[in-house]
Parts: structure tokens; sequence; C-alpha cells
């Protein structure tokens, strides 16, 4: 979404060449270990405001929370969760990850959504599913470099115009071929471009 308002805005291209992960984080005392995309929806709608109708029949009012909407994870959310819907009443607005990330770490009712680099020991990062029914898949390497982690969101590079300098073209030119997405997975990021391939020994595979 921050992407196509750019493009709109400033005139910009913008070539995907890697894709990211979005964690969904809550307390350590939380019992909870997964949740369903369906379920986050209705938590950011406000429809489901109690820990109870989870599972945790000691817990509290539910504290959803999210950025500020100057920053991109706020709309991916949005677009994500609520089909660009607006947020619940009950949804707060953080003005940092950072900030995300502490008060889900001191609060036990609290439930963010950060991305993956911004996740610390402090926290737990919850198992996720597409929908209701479906399998929960944990936030990891394999599952972030095979998409199969159901939420992802692309990173991109913008350049200006249609006719960009030589270096720049050049550059996206070399993070979207083999030797740059090799590099983009050593960061951990999934690689967009090239395919890739989880190759595990005999002990692993038992």
């Amino acid at each position: 979404p921050e992407v196509k308002a750019a493009v709109q805005r400033e005139g910009l291209n913008a070539f995907g060449v890697a894709w990211d992960a979005v964690a969904v984080l809550v307390n350590l005392a939380s019992p909870i270990e997964q949740i369903s995309r369906t379920e986050l929806g209705r938590i950011y709608r406000g429809e489901v405001t109690g820990w109870s109708d989870l599972g945790w029949k000691r817990g509290g009012e539910i504290a959803p929370l999210t950025t500020v909407p100057q920053m991109g994870l706020y709309e991916f959310l949005q677009q994500a969760l609520l089909s660009g819907k607006p947020y619940g009443s009950g949804v707060y607005a953080q003005q940092s990850e950072k900030e995300l990330v502490d008060l889900v770490a001191t609060r036990p009712n609290e439930i963010g959504c950060v991305a993956r680099e911004a996740v610390d020991g402090r926290v737990r990062v919850l198992k996720v599913s597409a929908a209701l029914g479906l399998p929960y898949i944990a936030l990891d390497q394999e599952s972030l470099v095979l998409r199969t982690y159901p939420l992802m969101r692309s990173v991109s590079l913008c350049i200006r115009g249609k006719n960009p300098p030589a270096t720049a073209s050049d550059f996206i030119t070399f993070v979207s071929s083999v030797d740059g997405q090799r590099i983009v997975a050593r960061h951990g990021y999934a690689p967009a471009t090239v395919p890739i391939q989880i190759v595990r020994t005999a002990q692993e595979a038992e």
C-alpha cells in the first residue's frame, strides 16, 4: 500500500526485490500460542475484546496495538486484516515499533504486530494461520523464505521516472539477480525474483 501511494504521489516506479514477515506478538505471561488472521481481524475491528474468547479464561480485555498512520505498517495491517476498513476504536497507535514491543513486553493483555526484525526475546511470537481451520505456521526462516507464513509484505526499490540513471537501473538489476537475491536471503529476507529451495539433512527430515 505504501509503495502504491508513493508511486501515485511522486511518480515513482517500484520494483519488488524481497519479502518480509510481520510478527504477531503477545506478552510472555500469556498462554496464547497461535491465532488466525480471521481472529486478528476481529480483534482489530473491535469485534473480539476479551482474551476469554480466544481460550484464555483468566485473561482480561484485549489491548490491540498498531503504529501511527504515517508508518507503512499501519496501512499494511489495515489492508491485510481489515480489507481497508477502519480500525476499531479500542486500537492504540504507537509512535514506533520499538514502543509497541515495549508495551507488549510489560503488559500481559497487549497484542501487536511488528516487522520481524523488531522482535526481541521479551515477547512471544504467535503462530498464524491464514484463516480459521487452516494450519498454524510459525514464523521461521523456512516459512519466510518459502512465503508460507500468512503475514508477508513486499520490500521494493523505487526510482523516479521512466528513464532512471544507469546506476539506479544497474543496482536494481543486480539486486534482482541470483547473486543479489543471495545477499537478500543472507540478511534474513525472502527473495522475490529467484526460486528458493530448502534442503534438509536426513536427520532434519525425520
